[in-house]
Parts: structure tokens; sequence; C-alpha cells
């Protein structure tokens, strides 16, 4: 029996039992071979085998791996977190479709949403025509968020990944985790640092549930971007990753809530990957349309409408939420994609590879610093301070020596912005 299947295997006898810690042990230079491997079952499961079949024996304490048979991974989350990575280019409606998504699931009807406060989990903004001699008005909801920059026209509004949770059941809660989108006037360069990101910020998750991508319904030619983009995500994630991604569509009501014109267009750009049979069905594909929170946020300014109007958003409102609830029910039976099991590539080993130089220099560095103060007869006495939650370090930028009592000391330089210089040299704090 091979590692993945052993995995398999023990993976599902914590689910079952989350009682159970699974032990990690390397004997890489044991000085014995190990010519089997066993799995030594604990007393309480010994028991409850005797009760369940009284012909058990003393010899099955030991059970051989190999006489196992290999369980099929779980076909839901384990996890009280269903974790959804959402892609899309810039422009879409990434963020509005987040704060949509929540007023769909807490009200039931548009007229309950209009007696409440609407929920912005993402400050908004945007433009509205408010008469019949368009003037035009730019309305602002929500708190202020410094990763939300809405004043540079064409670029991304989202600066760096950022995860949002709340509940959509009484057993899960869901974590979206909102990106830069891509195709701003920036370039293909900040694209591809916005990739960069965007691993370097899934490498703290050990699994995720579903990669959403979300289109408008009306395009002529898709973003050249995407191409890239999903040739990224298959040597990051593995060609199986397809099987876990989501097709969502924003300002769906103008296409009858169908993914319109796009669909073709998607389709064709899967036929030219070397993985065929991408999953593109009914099942996995979304339509929504935000207007009608746009509408909520806009009666809060004091913004009037008439009743025709009004009943367009109610019907992009039913519609919507219709399709939020199947949306959440698909979510709450995705199946893992898990770390060191399906998710394993070169790409994410190069990852993890570059996390770890930094912790390991640093041991070094300390080991022999100690060293020389032991042999000084010495000490240094280190004193912690938090930094801001979006620093980083930047190995890039030129350090200074500085002077404290007789060392000097060449202090790390903290960024608070992504667009400063690669995040190949940057470690997250």
């Amino acid at each position: 029996m091979d590692w993945t299947e052993i995995y398999s295997q023990l993976f599902e006898e914590k689910r079952k039992n989350p009682k159970l810690r699974l032990v990690y042990a390397d004997f890489t230079d044991s000085t014995y071979e190990l010519k089997k491997m066993t799995i030594e079952i604990s007393s309480d499961m010994k028991a409850n085998r005797n009760t369940s079949n009284s012909q058990s024996s003393e010899s099955d304490t030991k059970i051989k791996t190999s006489s196992l048979p290999s369980p099929s991974p779980p076909l839901s989350s384990t996890n009280d977190f269903i974790n959804i990575l959402l892609l899309g280019e810039s422009g879409v409606g990434k963020s509005t479709f987040i704060n949509a998504f929540a007023n769909y699931l807490h009200f039931q009807t548009l007229a309950d949403a209009e007696k409440a406060e609407p929920i912005v989990i993402i400050p908004v903004s945007f433009l509205i025509t408010i008469n019949d001699n368009f003037d035009e008005k730019i309305i602002k909801f929500g708190h202020i968020d410094s990763n939300e920059n809405h004043n540079n026209s064409g670029q991304s509004v989202t600066q760096h990944c950022k995860s949002y949770v709340f509940d959509i059941s009484n057993e899960k809660k869901l974590r979206i985790i909102d990106t830069p989108g891509f195709g701003d006037t920036r370039g293909v360069d900040q694209d591809d640092l916005n990739m960069e990101g965007i691993f370097s910020f899934l490498h703290n998750i050990n699994y995720l549930n579903g990669i959403c991508l979300l289109f408008k319904p009306e395009v002529v030619q898709l973003n050249l971007y995407w191409q890239s983009c999903l040739i990224q995500l298959f040597d990051y994630f593995g060609e199986n990753i397809v099987n876990n991604f989501i097709f969502c569509f924003t300002n769906a009501r103008s296409t009858f809530f169908t993914p319109g014109n796009t669909r073709p267009l998607l389709k064709k750009l899967f036929e030219s990957f070397p993985r065929k049979n991408i999953p593109f069905e009914k099942n996995n594909t979304f339509c929504f349309d935000s207007k009608a929170f746009r509408y909520l946020v806009a009666i809060r300014d004091s913004i009037t409408f008439d009743l025709n109007k009004r009943h367009d958003f109610e019907q992009s409102w039913i519609r919507s939420t219709i399709e939020s609830e199947r949306f959440r029910d698909f979510l709450c039976h995705l199946h893992e994609y898990r770390k060191n099991y399906e998710w394993q590539s070169i790409k994410d080993a190069q990852f993890q590879i570059n996390f770890m130089i930094r912790p390991i220099l640093e041991t070094m560095r300390n080991l022999y610093r100690n060293i020389i103060l032991y042999s000084l007869n010495l000490s240094i006495e280190l004193r912690a301070t938090h930094g801001s939650p979006s620093s980083m370090i930047c190995y890039k930028c030129n350090r200074n020596p500085e002077k404290f009592n007789d060392f000097w000391i060449l202090p790390d330089h903290l960024h608070n912005s992504l667009n400063m210089v690669s995040l190949n040299y940057f470690l997250f704090i």
C-alpha cells in the first residue's frame, strides 16, 4: 500500500472519530530496516470491534496495511469551514458579489431587506444615474477599508487577498477568499504579481473546497490573461483541481440568468488545454444579478426609484435568492481538495521551500550569535513588537546597519503594500 492510500485511510478514521490524533514519525535515519508497516489499534477501538464482532481474536490487534481496503475520499467537507477562492478580472464585481450573496441568504424578501440595514462585508462604491437629466452620483457605503481602493479607475479595487467568513448553515461557515482582479491598466506584470500574492496567501490554507471563477455573461472576447491564470492554477494545484471549479456569472439579468455568449468562449478556451473534459455544466454554474443589492445601498443614500424599477429589482432579487440557495447547497457538498493528497505540484513545493529558507537562516544566525555571546559571557534581551497585520518583510530593499550599544544590527524593513516590489522578496508576518 502506498503512502496516499495509508494517508487516506488515516484521514477517514480521524473524520469518523475527531478524538483521534495523527502522528507523523520519520524513520529516514533509522538503522533498522522496516520491512512492513502496521497500524496498532487502541484498546477502545479493540473493545468496539469485539462488541460488533464476537468472533474477533487477539491476532486482530495488529492489521497489515496491505490487507486494508483504501477508502474513497469523503464526498463532502468534513471541516466546519468551506474555503472558496474567488477569481475574476478587474471590474467583474467580485466584492459586490460577496456582499450581494450575504444579503440574499440573510433576508427572505426584498421588502425585508428594505426595512433593515444592508449587510456590507466589503465597502462598496459605484456610480448611479439619479434622474431624467442623467445626473450622476457616486454612492459609497460601508466602513473604510485600506484593502479596497476605489480611487484608481481601471485598476483592481481589491489590493491584496483577504478572506471573509459568514455562516451559511447551522454546521458550516463559508470562508470566501477575495483576490485582486487581473487585466487592469497596470499590465501583465501586475497580474503575475497578483497571482504570486494569491499563491502565497494559499500557503497557509490546508484545503480548498472550490475555486469560483467569476465572469460577466455578455463578453465579446475573454481577457487574454484567463489562459495564463488557468495554466498557473494547474501548475500550482495539479490538473485535478478542475473538479472543484465553480462558474459564476454576475449581471446575468440581461441574459435571462444564463451564461450568455461567455460560455462558448470558455468552452473554446478549455479545448486549448491538455486536460480535456473540464466540468462546465448546470450543476456547477450559477447566474446572479447584483442590481438588487445596489438598490438597497442606494435607497440608504436617499435615492428614489419608481415602481417599475422597484419591480425589476424585486424580480432580480427573487431569481438571485433562488440561485444563491442552490449555490449554498452545492458548496456544502463539495469534496475537499487537500494539501499533501490531491494538492501536490512542483509549484507548491517551490513555495514551501521558499518559506523554509528564512526560518532556517534565522536559526543558523541565532545559533552562531549565541555561540559568540556565550564565549564573551554576554547576553541580548529580545523584545518583540507587534507589526501591522498587512506588514511584510522585504528582502530586496537595502538594509542599513544600526548600532545598539556595542552591536551593529541589520534591521528588517516592513512594507504595507504588495505593489512595491515582487513577492519573491516578501515574507508575510
